[in-house]
């Protein structure tokens, strides 16, 4: 057997040991701490230079196996053991939801190729750099074991897409689309949003994630503040000001895109997608202390691109269309969210918690239409809202032809389909459906 000398950090007294790493004839790697000769990890399948690499986070022959734990989940065509390691919290778009995930089939996520290319890769004893670890050349993404947590994936490529978003390119509002400045969100160094807590004695994380909770009652003045270091901020953006006339766009599928400079000159851009309507009379629940209604509503993904391989800095939250006093047609950051599946899950809670339908007025209770069984809820909920729909397109003409309104946009959706419409529809497909 041939020996091998190398520094492992020894955790947790965090001192330096000379060790031996011993090779077996059955091929393994066994590593032995020289001064007591205790065997500190054995390994079939990873070398010394893995472990020397791993520097005591993480177990190389542990992330080996966890692979191969992916590996036969696939094999064996396992969704719920899949999705069981599954983390949803990762980046946007990178994992479908569970809950929807298992409304399919295996084979209607994951094709052939997708199969063959996870199973024939050989698993990692070490991560693509901060990137993670990974199977099949990116098909699949994942951090092994570590201390007591469990092993997850976080990141799927090349798999069927199951959410539905919106076919609309942008946010428009009377025809015109909305200019990606609008849409201020929390500073990726927080110091935007911790000005606005201190000057208003709000707690941070309450702030951060729901905004909208607090104008008209901890912060009454909507208008932007002078910061600690001399700047005017907003949270709320005039859309007089935000968004001009014209302006051109980057190319970027369902993304409205446009090119910036730095203040060092370097060229960046912002960016925002449509990801799914908001009904406005929950909207305007999101901000009950605000004096308006709100018009429009939607969940949004915004980002900067900051350069370099981190890409896009980028938020997913929930924002109004309202119009203040003052500003007048404006965009209200309602409701952020830590990923686009927090997110999801948060408009199928709320869709839940009203039994799918709510049909009371913007900011008041109303009554609820539901059986209990989900299946039948869920056919209620498209029945009303595809009535609602219907309703509302056609509402909202008229009232454009009589003057009332310059585009459809603007009209509110409480007010292209009246609470006592709505009371209707509700009925109708309750008695349809129950």
């Amino acid at each position: 057997m041939k020996k091998l000398l190398l520094l492992l950090l020894l955790v947790p007294n965090l001192v330096m040991a000379e060790t031996t790493s011993v090779w077996g004839d059955d091929g393994s790697l066994t590593i032995i701490q020289s001064e007591n000769k205790d065997v500190i990890k054995k390994s079939l399948n990873c070398s010394a230079e893995d472990y020397k690499y791993a520097k005591g986070d993480y177990d190389p022959q542990e992330a080996y196996d966890f692979g191969v734990k992916i590996q036969s989940l696939v094999k064996g065509k396992n969704l719920e053991g899949i999705f069981n390691l599954v983390d949803e919290s990762g980046e946007s778009g990178s994992v479908p939801r569970k809950s929807l995930a298992l409304k399919y089939s295996f084979d209607e996520i994951f094709d052939a190729d997708w199969v063959n290319s996870v199973i024939s890769s050989i698993p990692q004893c070490g991560p693509l750099g901060w990137r993670g670890f990974m199977l099949g050349s990116g098909s699949i993404w994942y951090n092994p074991p570590k201390d007591k947590s469990e092993g997850v994936i976080f990141g799927f490529n090349g798999v069927k897409e199951l959410e539905i978003f919106e076919d609309e390119a942008g946010w428009k509002n009377n025809k015109k689309l909305i200019h990606p400045s609008c849409f201020y969100r929390p500073w990726a160094s927080g110091d935007n949003y911790e000005e606005y807590a201190e000057r208003f004695n709000i707690e941070v994380k309450k702030l951060r994630y729901a905004p909208g909770q607090f104008f008209g009652s901890k912060i009454k003045n909507l208008e932007p503040i002078t910061a600690s270091w001399g700047d005017k901020i907003p949270l709320i953006n005039s859309l007089e000001k935000c968004s001009p006339e014209n302006f051109k766009t980057i190319k970027s599928d369902k993304s409205i895109r446009i090119a910036i400079e730095d203040e060092f000159g370097s060229n960046m851009y912002k960016e925002y997608s449509v990801l799914k309507r908001f009904p406005a009379e929950k909207c305007s629940k999101l901000a009950p202390h605000i004096g308006k209604l709100c018009k429009q509503s939607y969940l949004l993904e915004s980002g900067d691109y900051i350069g370099g391989s981190m890409g896009v800095a980028s938020e997913v939250g929930i924002y109004g269309l309202f119009d203040l006093p003052k500003l007048g047609l404006s965009i209200v950051p309602l409701r952020f969210f830590d990923s686009t599946n927090a997110a999801l899950n948060y408009l199928d809670e709320s869709s839940l918690n009203d039994c799918g339908i709510d049909i009371g007025a913007a900011g008041q209770g109303g009554k609820e239409y539901c059986t209990g069984n989900v299946e039948k809820d869920d056919k209620i909920r498209r029945c009303f809202e595809a009535k609602s729909t219907k309703e509302y397109k056609t509402r909202s003409k008229e009232f454009v032809a009589m003057g009332e309104y310059n585009a459809v946009e603007e009209v509110p959706w409480n007010i292209g389909v009246s609470p006592g419409v709505r009371d209707h529809f509700a009925e109708q497909c309750f008695d349809e459906y129950k």
